[in-house]
């Protein structure tokens, strides 16, 4: 996973080298700058360079970036605000939710409908993908800040409500 838009450095601090057998699980403690997190707990598969069966974790920076992982510096909460708050909408009418976010989320945004008690469904991911099973009804755009949901041919069981949400930063908002 590649997180877009870091700002600035991430400097993260660990104490010493961790070394571990082949099969083992290392369990590493870190303290990035201005982040919630985190423990990283992750099993040894494979060493391209070992003495003696173990695994030498020398830089927990360059540990991350070959799982594919970005520690990024959270700079605070987004928040999303959602137009219209309610549409009372006819049979075949075209529908356009928009959704706008206080900071850039790039393409990380996600649209939802829940239906009554039931658990949000996800309609769209990364902003203009429809998820597996969608109908083609359905499609997003958007990029930056400004987001759409647009629902062409409205029909009777896509009542409900619709929610964004942006997965670019923690905690992820709706």
């Amino acid at each position: 996973m590649l997180v877009p838009e870091s700002r600035g450095e991430v400097r993260v601090s660990q104490a010493g080298a961790v070394m571990a057998a082949l099969g083992d699980t290392v369990n590493i403690q870190c303290s990035p700058l201005r982040a919630q997190c985190c423990s990283v707990s992750v099993r040894a598969l494979q060493s391209h360079s070992h003495t003696n069966n173990t695994m030498s974790l020398m830089s927990l920076q360059l540990f991350l970036l070959a799982l594919g992982l970005l520690v990024r510096a959270s700079s605070g909460e987004i928040s999303l605000t959602q137009t219209p708050k309610a549409a009372a909408v006819d049979k075949g009418a075209s529908v356009t939710l928009t959704c706008q976010t206080s900071s850039n989320v790039n393409n990380w945004l996600a649209w939802y409908l829940q239906k009554g008690t039931e658990s949000p469904k996800p309609l769209i991911y990364a902003a203009t993908s429809r998820q597996s099973g969608v109908s083609s009804r359905f499609s997003g755009s958007g990029y930056g800040t400004d987001f759409t949901l647009t629902i062409s041919g409205f029909e009777a069981e896509d009542a409900g409500v619709y929610y964004c949400q942006q997965y670019t930063s923690r905690p992820f908002t709706q």
